[in-house]
């Protein structure tokens, strides 16, 4: 991942040539630790810090269906894992001298379990009024009690070792 660094630039160089101001980071699915090594990369890449305005992630599920935000559940706790994971990064990388706004979650979705074949409509919708609007936007918006009921669930830590720890390494 601290290869990619590079080339990352290469491409918000041009796209700052046409004008961009703001830059997304590499959108994670799944591996917050590949990140995690990227972010390291930059670290160490010309100008790398300065067009990291923002962290991607996508969630995919398999479990839509039966999906609950409720702290029972193991999907939901592995997406508040998962999003506390990337809150980790961007309050780290900030301290190491980025200047990151914020997480962008640009894509939700729900497959079967195939990991390909898109989910039933009704699993979507489902998924879509758990995760982002009963418990993200719940958060963002202070409704519902959600932030305390976060706060009270079990077994919510974030994903992967530091890749600044000694001998860390990106195992694929």
């Amino acid at each position: 991942p601290e290869d990619y660094a590079g080339a990352w630039v290469a491409d918000m160089r041009a796209a700052r040539a046409r004008g961009y101001s703001e830059f997304v980071g590499p959108a994670i699915a799944h591996d917050t630790v590949w990140l995690d090594f990227f972010l390291k990369g930059c670290e160490g890449t010309t100008d790398c810090k300065e067009y990291m305005t923002y962290l991607a992630c996508h969630r995919y599920r398999t479990d839509c269906g039966t999906y609950r935000a409720d702290p029972e559940d193991a999907g939901w706790r592995d997406d508040l894992s998962y999003l506390l994971s990337m809150y980790r990064l961007m309050k780290k990388y900030n301290a190491r001298g980025f200047n990151i706004k914020g997480i962008v979650m640009d894509e939700l979705g729900c497959l079967q379990s195939d990991w390909w074949t898109p989910a039933a409509q009704p699993d979507q919708l489902r998924y879509m009024k758990e995760f982002y609007r009963d418990t993200i936007v719940a958060v963002r918006t202070g409704a519902g009690g959600m932030e305390e009921k976060i706060l009270k669930t079990p077994w919510l830590m974030p994903k992967g070792p530091d890749a600044h720890a000694p001998d860390a390494h990106y195992a694929e």
